[in-house]
């Protein structure tokens, strides 16, 4: 898997992890006392751009030692 599709898969999970949490803890507390669709907005403005920081910087580095990891987790699953 190249770097370019892995990040732009991360971008995408992150907005919508991002969104998905944002509506849920709204929801629960009540979004009108929340702040409603503008304190939505608020959050996901700031939410995102943080949880893309992660996904530019560290997701280059992490996801091919984990995926080494996990590959030869299975490889050596399917010896046995």
């Amino acid at each position: 898997m190249k770097k370019k599709t892995i990040i732009w898969v991360g971008l995408i999970g992150c907005l919508l992890t991002s969104m998905a949490g944002i509506t849920g803890l709204m929801v629960l507390r009540g979004w009108t006392e929340q702040g409603g669709w503008q304190e939505w907005i608020s959050r996901v403005l700031i939410s995102y751009p943080c949880s893309s920081l992660v996904v530019l910087f560290v997701f280059p580095v992490m996801v091919p030692k984990l995926t080494f990891l996990f590959d030869s987790d299975a490889k050596k699953d399917e010896k046995q």
